[in-house]
């Protein structure tokens, strides 16, 4: 799933995993919904889960190409 909220937030749903990128602010938001479904524990800057936000930023990506989505994603 992808979804986007004006040139402020970009967000993709991949398998338990859910990132919500924040263009502006430069933040990410990486939550597992399965454990976590009221969203309350970010994962993003825990070194646990480096890999999946460089996965689940590569699917953001990969959708945001796809459906060609023209907002340049900050890093």
């Amino acid at each position: 799933i992808y979804s986007c909220y004006m040139d402020y937030q970009r967000m993709v749903v991949k398998g338990d995993y859910k990132l919500i990128h924040y263009n502006k602010l430069k933040v990410n938001r990486l939550f597992n919904l399965k454990n976590d479904p009221m969203e309350m524990n970010d994962l993003a800057n825990d070194q646990l889960y480096t890999d999946k936000l460089v996965e689940m930023k590569a699917a953001l990506l990969k959708l945001q190409r796809e459906v060609k989505d023209p907002l340049p994603i900050q890093k």
